[in-house]
């Protein structure tokens, strides 16, 4: 029984603070030359049986080695702390369309992918494109330039991709 006025404390993965984040790295999964190489030739396979996005499913990007990583990687989305980083991606060797193939199929590590908006895109852009979401109500904030409050997105994983 509390016999204080404190709040009771919640003892888990998930219930971290950021200050204590920034000094740990066992969030981070970093990608070795093994694994670049498993992902190279996985990219290559799909792009020769010209299977793209979003047919592109985790049986048509062969990735053994790596996919021990992203089942980890699940394992902490849904039962650890709830994020991770994936580190190591060499994105200055792949064109935006080779990223995009890569990123959807480490992405099908995790499992099936669905539409994220109204329009049923599956994979978007985050960039500003000068639009302005005020007077066009098709436009996307992540397409402005405008400040997005705190959100979050309507599905159990969201993963972000950065090109640059």
């Amino acid at each position: 029984m509390n016999t204080t006025n404190s709040p009771p404390t919640y003892d888990h993965p998930s219930a971290w603070h950021g200050p204590d984040m920034a000094v740990r790295d066992d969030w981070i999964v970093r990608l070795d030359d093994e694994d670049l190489a498993e992902i190279d030739s996985a990219l290559s396979s799909a792009k020769a049986a010209g299977i793209g996005v979003p047919a592109l499913g985790r049986e048509d990007f062969h990735v053994p080695r790596v996919a021990r990583k992203m089942a980890a990687i699940l394992e902490a989305l849904e039962d650890g702390r709830g994020f991770a980083l994936l580190r190591g991606l060499p994105m200055h060797r792949y064109t935006r369309a080779d990223a995009a193939l890569v990123y959807w199929g480490l992405g099908a590590q995790l499992g099936p992918a669905f539409a994220q908006n109204a329009q049923g895109e599956m994979l978007g852009h985050v960039r500003d494109l000068g639009v302005d979401w005020k007077t066009d109500v098709r436009v996307r904030g992540y397409q402005t330039h405008a400040h997005l409050p705190f959100h979050n997105d309507s599905t159990d994983v969201v993963g972000l991709l950065c090109l640059q």
